[in-house]
């Protein structure tokens, strides 16, 4: 394993230590879900060597818009993206989804992104997840490289489950899916929520939308299964509306000559309006414009984390030292505050100022606005809330001592 760096018979460090690639060969896969926590400080997701994960906006806990699950056995995904052959009628996914029969997957996490590559039936499979750096978006970048001397006559489908809320057994009954025939994009609210109720999530893709539904059973078929499903073998109904055991999928199909590439976009957000959404849309299925803010992406971490950089007589302290603890820092303490074994979502009073404290030389503007967010908890009387959640302030007040001995103390080392 000359190109890899630690490598421990599941992954190891490449890309002078910014990646991170697991190799997914048969039943060679890692003990536990190895994740990566993608954000910015709005929206995010998390996904695992499998494609497994979901994805939040605003808040990890109280506004999933996919289903969490901690299951290490299972890893069980939410989301995935499936390829249809319309010649041959076989199905493959660029992520495995716990399969172990499809050859070898190699998934890299990077600073603010994850890549799966793969190929099956002479098509070269690359699909970079991640988040743009302002928007309540999650954007599905997929490069398909046609390998035989025939020309591919694909059918690419999007599929995620919905929750909308914190529980899916809760907000399932309660959510209603539509489509928007003019622009293109199949969306979904919860009609009955006390928080987050003027929001619509939403999904679109760089191709024209040739079929969809909201009908979970539809998809899955009687198999009901995430790995096999059987709406990714045929043309879906474009059912929508109320009543179903809920979900998003949206169907594009596409023409690759030999030896030809060809990126598509699928994405998911959550917006306050339609008009919001239409401009995200708009935006984004523009190919060249998503990969110009992937690049943007990793501009922005690399910036960030280049601007201290230690060397030690030790090579896995300085990869760890030099991006990994401050990429996990900020995007997953700080921002995403939610992790695989949990999806916590509030703001801990004395949690997120010793996290933000660690930022003093890279950004100390993230410590100070940590120090006002801290302050505007905090009661005349002196006792402050221990945890909230945002944007609604729902938590706890405590006199728990050590919250108060934060406080000061990341204040003077502003100073």
């Amino acid at each position: 394993m000359d190109n890899y760096e630690f490598f421990n018979g599941f992954g190891g460090f490449v890309c002078d230590g910014r990646e991170y690639e697991i190799l997914l060969d048969g039943n060679n896969r890692p003990p536990a879900p190895w994740i990566n926590v993608i954000s910015n400080k709005n929206f995010g997701f998390q996904i695992s060597e499998s494609g497994a994960g979901f994805t939040w906006s605003v808040n990890s806990r109280e506004n999933k818009l996919t289903p969490w699950s901690n299951d290490p056995v299972s890893d069980r995904a939410s989301e995935a993206v499936y390829i249809l052959d319309e010649i041959t009628g076989e199905v493959m996914t660029p992520m495995s989804l716990g399969r172990s029969d499809r050859g070898i997957y190699r998934v890299r996490h990077g600073f603010g992104y994850s890549r799966f590559l793969h190929e099956e039936l002479l098509v070269e499979q690359e699909l970079t997840v991640f988040c743009p750096l302002n928007e309540s978006l999650k954007l599905w970048n997929l490069t398909l490289k046609n390998q035989s001397d025939k020309v591919k006559y694909l059918s690419l489908t999007y599929y995620v489950e919905w929750v909308l809320g914190t529980q899916r057994e809760q907000t399932n009954p309660y959510i209603l899916t539509s489509y928007d025939n003019e622009h293109e994009y199949l969306y979904a609210k919860n009609i009955y929520t006390m928080n987050f109720q003027n929001n619509n999530a939403y999904l679109f893709s760089s191709e024209t939308i040739v079929g969809y539904t909201g009908d979970r059973q539809e998809f899955l078929g009687e198999r009901g299964s995430i790995r096999e499903p059987r709406g990714a073998e045929v043309k879906l109904t474009c059912n929508t509306g109320v009543c179903f055991d809920s979900c998003g999928a949206i169907q594009v199909s596409v023409a690759i000559q030999p030896q030809e590439s060809k990126t598509v976009v699928f994405g998911l957000g959550q917006g306050s309006s339609l008009n919001e959404i239409n401009e995200i849309r708009n935006r984004y299925r523009d190919v060249a414009a998503s990969k110009k803010e992937l690049e943007r992406v990793r501009a922005h971490w690399d910036r960030l984390l280049g601007t201290i950089q230690v060397k030690t007589k030790d090579r896995a302290v300085d990869i760890l030292v030099n991006g990994w603890l401050l990429y996990q820092t900020l995007s997953c303490r700080i921002q995403a505050r939610a992790g695989f074994y949990q999806c916590g979502g509030a703001y801990g009073f004395r949690d997120q100022l010793q996290d933000t404290l660690s930022l003093i030389f890279t950004d100390p503007e993230i410590l100070r606005s940590q120090i006002l967010i801290a302050c505007s908890r905090q009661f005349e009387e002196g006792d402050v809330q221990h945890w909230w959640h945002p944007p609604m302030g729902i938590g706890v007040r405590t006199r728990i001592s050590d919250d108060l001995l934060w406080l000061p103390y990341c204040t003077a080392a502003c100073l």
